[in-house]
């Protein structure tokens, strides 16, 4: 078997780009650390949008949603991005 060095990936998202925050009414706590990170809330939306470098390595950052929505704003899958 050969060895190899590993290349880590690359970063799905640039630090400055907005990322939706998919975050639950009751899980107050994060909705303050998002506010915190200078997220804005999208009523339309019903997601937080911060800055990815602002989440990055945060509790926060496995609360990235990447999904469709359906006509009544609703999701129609989840994809979370959860990182270690």
């Amino acid at each position: 078997m050969d060895k190899t060095d590993w290349t880590p990936p690359p970063q799905r998202f640039a630090a400055d780009s907005l990322v939706p925050l998919h975050i639950e009414g009751y899980e107050k706590e994060l909705r303050a650390q998002a506010k915190a990170a200078g997220g804005r809330w999208n009523p339309e939306k019903q997601l937080w949008f911060v800055q990815y470098g602002k989440v990055a390595g945060t509790q926060l950052e496995k609360h990235i949603q990447a999904d469709e929505k359906d006509n009544g704003g609703k999701p129609k899958k989840r994809l979370y991005v959860y990182t270690s």
